[in-house]
Order: C-alpha cells, then sequence, then structure tokens
C-alpha cells in the first residue's frame, strides 16, 4: 500500500530557492528555432549542492522544512547559433564549461553537441506561475475587445487560494563542477 511518508523530504520546489547549484546535463537536440535560425536546446537536471567539504548535498532546508531537490528535471537552455550577443552567450556557455572552440568557431549548421553529462555550477532561481482555467475563444475574443489581457481565471484550491507552482530557471552558469555526480536522478 502506498502511504506518504512525512518523515522524508518534500518533492515540491520551494518558493525561496534562489542558490548556487550543481547541474547535470540530460539531453542535447540541435535544430531550428520558432524564428527559423540554429539553436541547440539542452535540458538540466538538479544534482544537489556542494557543501563547504566539496560533497554533493541532495536536499536542501527552507524556513525549517526539507526539500529533496535532486533529480529535478525540464529545466532547460537556448543557444540560439547567430552572429552577435545570442552566439557570443552560447560561446561563454562554452568557455565556462570548458567545452572546445575551434579556431574556425562554432559550425552553426552542424556544432558538435558535446554537452550531454556535463556538470555544471549555476544559480538557479524559480518562476512562480499562477494556475489559471483556460479561455475559450469567445472568452479570448471579449477580453480583446474590452482591452484586457488574455487571461483565463486563477484556479482556487479548497480554501479559496489561487493555486501557485514554481518553475526552475537557470539565472547564470558559474563553470564546470567538480563535484562527482555518482548516481543518476
Amino acid at each position: 500500500m502506498l502511504k506518504k511518508d512525512t518523515s522524508t523530504a518534500s518533492t515540491q520546489i520551494p518558493p525561496a530557492f534562489r542558490d548556487r547549484y550543481v547541474i547535470r546535463c540530460i539531453e542535447e537536440s540541435f535544430g531550428p528555432s520558432s524564428k527559423g535560425n540554429p539553436l541547440i536546446t539542452l535540458e538540466w537536471e538538479i544534482c544537489g549542492w556542494q557543501a563547504p567539504d566539496g560533497t554533493l548535498q541532495e536536499t536542501i532546508v527552507r524556513s525549517g522544512k526539507k526539500y529533496m531537490i535532486a533529480g529535478k528535471r525540464n529545466i532547460f537552455s537556448y543557444f540560439t547559433l547567430i552572429s552577435g550577443p545570442s552566439g557570443n552567450t552560447y560561446l561563454e556557455f562554452r568557455e565556462k564549461a570548458k567545452l572546445p572552440i575551434s579556431e574556425e568557431g562554432i559550425d552553426d549548421s552542424n556544432p558538435t553537441l558535446d554537452h550531454k553529462d556535463l556538470v555544471m555550477n549555476a544559480i538557479l532561481s524559480t518562476e512562480e506561475l499562477q494556475q489559471r482555467k483556460a479561455l475559450s475563444e469567445e472568452e479570448k475574443e471579449d477580453l480583446k475587445a474590452k482591452g484586457e489581457p488574455l487571461l483565463g481565471k486563477p484556479i482556487l484550491d479548497d480554501d479559496g487560494k489561487p493555486i501557485i507552482t514554481y518553475r526552475v530557471k537557470i539565472d547564470m552558469f558559474l563553470g564546470r563542477s567538480s563535484v562527482e555526480i555518482n548516481r543518476p536522478f
């Protein structure tokens, strides 16, 4: 019988999450962006955070509550391979990751995909998302006519409070991590 174990860490992401973490690239792909530009997409998972003694810690404590953060996935970074600031962002990322960059630069039609299993230190934070009801086409048209934003009404919990979730995002890559990741999450 499956029962909730109240002695273990919560699997939710806490709102007070911004900190330095160790993340690992678990998927990589290359293809066109929505605008047709060459795009590298990387998916990351949280491995934990590096304690002062150099060990990897899989949980954090916020407001006296323990949270299991290791294994959280669906954290993406996107790199558009075009000249200018977007392309420079990818080159800076490769430098921080200590990945090779050839003299000719990065081939924007067939780039090397060498990111999988890369372990990085990064600053992560959360983005608050208020869950909202879907709008019908008629409701969208009515809101447009009134000049109001196209947002459905908040979905409420049993106490009448809006349901809020948190999505993890990468604020900054700091560099390649030296922490040993000894298991898949």
